[in-house]
């Protein structure tokens, strides 16, 4: 099933979340990551399954800014969280394929 890298994906990000907050205080760094960690954690979500910087901004109101500057400050975590989501992507693809040739079965 999908919940197993979906849980890896999410507890990674939470992670280096938490990892680069306390850099960032002990730094003296303004960052989303310790401010907002829940909206930096949705941008690298939807980042991570393919969720373009634009679509980010028009869909979910995230200001493109924002976007950009978390997806830099996490630039060596998201290759590795990409893979994930297209992982988690394709088995959800899959499934869907699944259920439809057993619906056409029918």
């Amino acid at each position: 099933m999908v919940a197993q890298p979906d849980v890896i994906l999410k507890n990674d990000i939470a992670r280096a979340i938490t990892l680069v907050a306390l850099e960032k205080e002990r730094d003296g760094v303004k960052s989303l990551s310790q401010h907002n960690p829940k909206k930096a954690c949705k941008i690298l979500y939807l980042f991570s399954h393919g969720v373009s910087q634009s679509m980010m901004s028009r869909r979910y109101g995230l200001h493109h800014d924002t976007v950009k500057n978390t997806l830099k400050e996490y630039a060596n975590q998201t290759t590795r969280w990409r893979k994930l989501g297209a992982e988690i992507n394709s088995r959800l693809f899959l499934e869907l394929c699944f259920i439809e040739e057993e619906i056409v079965g029918k």
